[in-house]
């Protein structure tokens, strides 16, 4: 899991980072009440259609700023990887490509979503 997510402009922590789990001295118990922590973050900003309006201001500063991009960055760049295959098909026809970065979506680069696109390294 990444410990932070880099979106293109800024660094924040990873979810259950920004609720307070320090993977380095985590106890079972703890890691599992952050990660039951997070879960139930994220159902609910699921319920709420992922509008970063939903996002619970009773959470501290990072929370709230992890679950905002999530709703704002994350979550629309995820459902626009359907591109993907839109994409392919119109380069098999000698199509235009948009261009975007390479990198893992898993180490934290959601700046890299959505997928499908001509990739370049830097």
């Amino acid at each position: 899991r990444a410990r932070q997510i880099w979106g293109g402009t800024q660094a924040l922590p990873g979810l259950r980072e920004a609720l307070g789990l320090d993977e380095s001295a985590a106890t079972l118990a703890s890691a599992d009440a952050a990660e039951e922590r997070a879960r139930a973050l994220v159902q609910a900003m699921e319920d709420a259609g992922w509008d970063p309006e939903a996002v619970p201001q009773d959470e501290n500063e990072d929370v709230r700023a992890v679950l905002a991009f999530a709703a704002r960055e994350v979550v629309p760049r995820l459902a626009a990887t359907t591109d993907e295959l839109d994409h392919t098909l119109h380069a098999l026809r000698g199509g235009f490509v948009p261009a975007g970065p390479s990198g893992s979506p898993l180490r934290g680069l959601v700046n890299v979503l959505p997928t499908g696109r001509n990739f370049y390294s830097v």
